[in-house]
């Protein structure tokens, strides 16, 4: 974005918020799709003091505007998951915050596919034991099976 200000952010976030909703961009909700709503959406800040300026933008797009400025949202339970993936993804080699994201709701492995996993590779990080089957034969696996339990292939 050409000045990265507060105000050009929201007002981009805004404008992409109201074509996906206007668009019907589809979205899952069990194994079944449906467009897009507004409640669906969720716009993560870094500092309060920037709220202002998406307040208005959103407003400005008819969009509604909610928060919840009682907790700080990166602390709160059902987010910690999705913290611990971007640092994972900002740095593979953080094991605490790798394994807080496998065994969220995005990835599902349990402790015991964990316990698994280190058993594998005991002297590696644990983002080394994780790549280790796909370096050494792409076609086996860890990831969880459906009954929520994983083994390597």
């Amino acid at each position: 974005m050409p000045d990265d200000t507060a105000e050009t952010d929201a007002a981009f976030i805004a404008k992409r918020i109201a074509e996906l909703v206007a668009s019907g961009e589809p979205v899952r909700e069990g194994s079944a799709t449906r467009p897009v709503q507004y409640e669906d959406l969720c716009i993560l800040l870094a500092a309060r003091g920037d709220f202002p300026a998406y307040v208005e933008a959103l407003t400005a797009k008819g969009i509604p505007v909610y928060a919840d400025a009682r907790e700080n949202l990166l602390d709160a339970p059902h987010i910690r998951p999705l913290i611990a993936l971007l640092k994972v993804i900002d740095n593979p080699a953080q094991d605490i915050y790798l394994a807080a994201a496998m065994l969220g709701p995005m990835f599902g492995f349990t402790d015991d596919d964990l316990v698994r996993l280190r058993a594998l590779q005991r002297k590696t990080s644990l983002y080394a034991g994780l790549c280790w089957p796909l370096r050494t034969a792409p076609s086996r696996t860890l990831l969880p099976k459906k009954s929520g339990s994983s083994t390597p292939a």
